[in-house]
């Protein structure tokens, strides 16, 4: 974590899943005196405890970014990507960009 940024890294060995992700605070937000730091360490925060609770082999970018969103609660925006890594994949990579709402499966 730097500043206005916040990292996830979400590791289960046991069901073979990976998850990393990014989140980068909006900084205009700072001219409202409100630390966007707050929201994206939240977001992300709340985005491991979505990852945790996803369907075995099916961790969903899109529904965990939805799923954190709705609960974040401190103020601010952010853009944010997640990336889940998979045995079920098959050499595929699920990503999830937040801002614009982009999918992409590498």
């Amino acid at each position: 974590m730097v500043g206005e940024s916040s990292i996830l890294v979400a590791k289960d060995s046991v069901r073979k899943e990976h998850a990393i992700g990014v989140a980068d605070g909006v900084g205009g937000w700072a001219d409202s005196g409100v630390n966007v730091g707050f929201y994206s360490r939240e977001l992300m925060s709340h985005s491991v405890d979505a990852i945790q609770e996803e369907p075995k082999g099916s961790i969903d970018p899109a529904r965990v970014l939805e799923k954190a969103h709705s609960i974040t609660k401190a103020m601010g925006s952010s853009t944010a990507c997640i990336i889940a890594l998979t045995d079920q994949l098959n050499g595929y990579v699920l990503c999830q960009e937040y801002a614009t709402g982009d999918f992409a499966q590498i």
